[in-house]
């Protein structure tokens, strides 16, 4: 039986949310909704204040939070225990949609659109509210539930819908916490939360209503449902469900 559930619904730069909850699914606000994707390491030395940073975003109702660890910093010393080449890979692919010369750590990439450096508080809270204001268009509404037989996930319509998304499943752990004993964080405790274990494509939306149940994947902390524009990376709505 699920514990605690938040559904959250969003436009990447144009969205106002009109919502019609299913009776089952905890009420969400009107406001416009984030996902933020946070890309670190713990063998970055200016990654721990990025993710205290994620840490307190997290307890906005309006916003997703999702911790990427990549793996280009694990020769300095610390292999990462959370690092993933496809972390970095997804980075990349980011880096390349948004015209980037070089990827970096702490990254927050903001509904699969723009990006900013992670501890830059003011400059993310800017970009935040930036999204906010913008919003003014409708979006679909993703429910989640969890059960014994997997994930279940149900996309309304969206009649004005002509590009294809990917429908995207994320798993992830709650709060880490680890003792680091070489590398730049050497001898530090560090706190990870949100911490992405796994990632897959699910299928594929075209506006269509969509109602299907999935296997829920490597994660202990909960998962996410995000629609991802197959060209543009950007995210066109998400739900996020916590065990």
């Amino acid at each position: 039986m699920t514990k605690y559930l938040k559904t959250y619904l969003f436009l990447i730069f144009g969205t106002i949310f009109g919502l019609n909850m299913p009776s089952n699914i905890a009420n969400a606000s009107s406001s416009p909704f984030v996902v933020i994707e946070l890309f670190t390491s713990q063998g970055c030395e200016s990654c721990p204040p990025a993710e205290a940073f994620l840490r307190e975003l997290n307890q906005r109702k309006n916003i997703i939070t999702l911790e990427y660890h990549i793996d280009y910093w694990d020769y300095i010393g610390w292999r990462d225990p959370f690092a993933d080449p496809s972390y970095t890979q997804r980075q990349k692919d980011y880096a390349n949609k948004m015209g980037g010369r070089y990827i970096y750590t702490p990254q927050m990439v903001f509904n699969g659109k723009t990006h900013e450096v992670g501890s830059k508080k003011s400059a993310v809270l800017t970009m935040i509210s930036t999204i906010e204001k913008a919003a003014n268009k409708l979006t679909p509404d993703i429910s989640l539930t969890s059960s014994a037989g997997g994930l279940n996930y149900n996309i309304e319509a969206q009649s004005n819908i002509k590009d294809i998304y990917n429908v995207i499943l994320v798993g992830f752990d709650g709060e880490h916490i680890t003792k680091v004993t070489h590398g730049e964080n050497s001898g530090e405790s560090l706190i990870n939360s949100n911490v992405v274990r796994s990632m897959t494509t699910i299928g594929t939306w075209q506006g269509q209503a969509l109602n299907a149940t999935t296997p829920i994947l490597k994660g202990n902390g909960g998962c996410v449902i995000m629609l991802q524009h197959q060209e543009t990376h950007e995210i066109l709505s998400a739900a996020s469900i916590d065990f």
